[in-house]
């Protein structure tokens, strides 16, 4: 097994005084082990053990970390037409979306409750027979808080997660602060 360095960044949480508190954060840049879910929910564990190690109190995972990110895939598509590997691809793509909730979403609030950090985790959510790129929260005892779907797929993401009218975006307030969504699927912190 090879050592992922995790980066670390410290956040101020307020303009400086004698109140301000410090946020140890680690950004996750790793990678899905793609068409395979359970191995990645166990890198998943294995990353947010190591990170809490690091005394991280937030760790956030790429965009679509569980069920990976398709990148330079187009899954057979011609307009018009769709090829039968591409057929197949796309059939172990969908394979290797989770369910939310679901077994995958327990595990990881699991590991957030056991190392006492707040997760912030990119998912491929399968819903039906549809797809949406999802950011889920975790807080640090364990609580799944809630998701967020992109709500613009960009480019040929569109072939393969849903555009989402679910509006108004949820607001999570937490310890650390209140977790707003913008309208481009990105997570901002307001603290």
């Amino acid at each position: 097994m090879s050592v992922i360095n995790i980066p670390e960044v410290e956040v101020e949480m307020r303009p400086a005084s004698p109140n301000a508190r410090t946020l140890r954060a680690t950004v996750v840049q790793a990678s899905t082990v793609f068409y395979d879910t359970p191995a990645t929910v166990e890198k998943a564990e294995r990353l947010i053990a190591e990170g809490a190690a690091y005394g991280s109190q937030l760790l956030v995972f790429p965009e679509a970390f569980i069920g990976g990110y398709p990148r330079g895939s187009n899954f057979g598509v011609v307009m018009g037409n769709r090829s039968f590997k591409g057929r197949e691809e796309f059939r172990k793509y969908y394979a290797s979306a989770i369910d939310v909730p679901g077994p995958e979403v327990e595990r990881i609030a699991a590991a957030a409750a056991k190392y006492k950090v707040h997760v912030i985790m990119g998912v491929i959510e399968r819903a039906g027979f549809t797809l949406y790129c999802t950011v889920l929260f975790f807080d640090s005892q364990g609580r799944f808080l809630g998701k967020h779907r992109k709500m613009m797929p960009t480019g040929l993401e569109r072939v393969i997660c849903a555009l989402v009218m679910d509006l108004p975006y949820p607001c999570m307030t937490q310890q650390l602060g209140a977790w707003v969504h913008s309208s481009a699927g990105k997570t901002e912190c307001l603290f």
